[in-house]
């Protein structure tokens, strides 16, 4: 995660990725976090960003075995592609 946030180009608009701390209310829980995107006037910036997240957390998810992942942009789940990782839905 260190290399992905190390290699954020847009953090004059964005965030960083963040990893929470565990929840004690979720025991089961074993990696939390979030990011936000770049607001921009230029939309290529915001995909470009979106799929800077999206490669990360593929990363993460082939690193961790196992468990029930939640991905999602606002209220858009982004979907899991055993070859191609996380993807945003078709349309």
């Amino acid at each position: 995660m260190d290399r992905y946030n190390n290699n954020f180009e847009w953090d004059d608009r964005g965030e960083t990725f963040s990893a929470y701390d565990p929840d004690p209310e979720s025991p089961t829980e074993i990696f939390a976090g979030s990011t936000k995107l770049p607001m921009s006037d230029n939309l290529e910036d915001m995909l470009q960003a979106l799929f800077h997240w999206l490669d990360c957390l593929t990363e993460i998810r082939r690193v961790v075995d196992g468990g029930d992942w939640h991905v999602h942009l606002d209220d858009t789940d982004v979907v899991w592609d055993e070859e191609q990782g996380w993807q945003m839905p078709e349309s």
